[in-house]
């Protein structure tokens, strides 16, 4: 194949680029992909819905860099594959590499959901300080924090998604049983009983723990949440978006859907 040349968007030099997964290849293979037939899986981003084992890749990164931003991966795969082992009923401890992962993958989808368009210059900030910490500049990334909760819901393990709600300024990814936050516009004039509530999912660089998302109540019982409303109504939103999708996917190819959901009940 024919070298490619471009700016590389971590690290901003003119060199090859490498053809680089937008979600990581370990996902694919754990999560979605059916390795009995070929690896396919189910494409809800596709207009035409079928089965496929086509990635998305990129050519985003330089070689260096495309090393840089795979740093996190493995402690993401490890924590992922013992969650689905062991259940969603408790906290599971994380290291510093779930900073790094969950800071590539907010960089990853703003690139993938703008490609093509002009990235909102409100989001600069955020995606300068997500590259200086991927790049090993810095050691956390401030204002534009990273917050992860456990997530396996009635569509099993086998999800993977992205969005940026651009009126809330937060982007959105979903890995496996892991759906990560990261903040755009940082904590500007935020209050501060928001940022408590917030502050239970941020993940540290120096690692911590990550909790499933709590029920979430309204009212004086909504100091018990450990998630915003605009998150979890982000959540209710595209899990009906994702149940329409797959029905619509159901009726059009029964007897896949059936293997499929089979491995979601085993996975849950």
């Amino acid at each position: 194949m024919d070298e490619v040349q471009g700016n590389c968007r971590l690290c901003g030099q003119k060199r090859p680029l490498r053809k680089s997964h937008i979600w990581p290849a370990f996902a694919y293979k754990s999560f979605v992909a059916d390795q009995s037939k070929g690896g396919h899986f189910l494409d809800l981003n596709s207009e035409i819905l079928k089965p496929t084992n086509r990635q998305y890749k990129a050519r985003w990164f330089c070689d260096d860099c495309e090393q840089a931003i795979g740093i996190g991966e493995s402690s993401a795969s490890l924590l992922c594959k013992q969650i689905l082992e062991e259940g969603v009923g408790k906290d599971y401890p994380y290291d510093e590499g779930l900073l790094h992962f969950a800071t590539s993958m907010s960089l990853r989808m703003a690139y993938w959901l703008y490609e093509g368009k002009p990235i909102s210059e409100a989001y600069s900030p955020a995606l300068k300080v997500w590259r200086a910490c991927l790049r090993n500049k810095r050691k956390d990334v401030g204002p534009y924090s990273q917050h992860c909760f456990v997530l396996i819901g009635n569509e099993g393990s086998g999800v993977l998604s992205g969005q940026i709600i651009q009126k809330e300024g937060f982007v959105v990814s979903r890995v496996g049983p892991l759906i990560i936050f990261g903040l755009l516009t940082g904590r500007k004039d935020m209050s501060l009983s928001r940022i408590k509530v917030q502050d239970q999912s941020k993940i540290h660089a120096k690692g911590g723990s990550i909790s499933r998302i709590t029920t979430f109540l309204v009212g004086n019982r909504g100091r018990q949440n450990n998630i915003i409303m605009e998150w979890m109504r982000c959540l209710v939103n595209q899990r009906s978006e994702t149940a329409n999708r797959i029905s619509a996917f159901k009726d059009q190819n029964d007897e896949y859907w059936k293997q499929l959901e089979g491995r979601n009940k085993r996975n849950a």
